[in-house]
């Protein structure tokens, strides 16, 4: 619940009240599609696609922080983003200066 007020927070600081909706729940509960799901620490990639690629529908993309295991879980899951018709992409995110950078993989159609 502490993550979700923080999103739900940040939402409101940055003024992206109109744009966007923190969700919390499990992925396999909603029929509902979204044009970007975000996950963080939740699952491989190759089981996480699993769940959130119906979230995304065909129009959505997938976020997934991920940290240095990002290539490791592209090359792991690629048989299920081929499966599925997707493609991934490392994404290398500056936190702040000085600070080591992160990654995230972006999955879309």
């Amino acid at each position: 619940q502490r993550r979700v007020a923080f999103l739900e927070l940040a939402v409101e600081e940055l003024g992206l009240g109109d744009r966007v909706e923190v969700v919390r729940g499990r992925a396999e509960e909603t029929k509902r599609r979204f044009d970007v799901v975000v996950c963080r620490a939740v699952a491989p990639l190759e089981k996480l696609l699993k769940w959130t690629a119906p979230l995304c529908g065909k129009t959505g993309a997938l976020v997934a922080l991920k940290g240095s295991s990002a290539e490791d879980e592209v090359r792991a899951a690629a048989p299920v983003l081929k499966k599925l018709g997707l493609a991934a992409e490392v994404l290398e995110l500056s936190v702040a200066p000085g600070i080591e950078p992160t990654r995230a993989i972006r999955v879309s159609a």
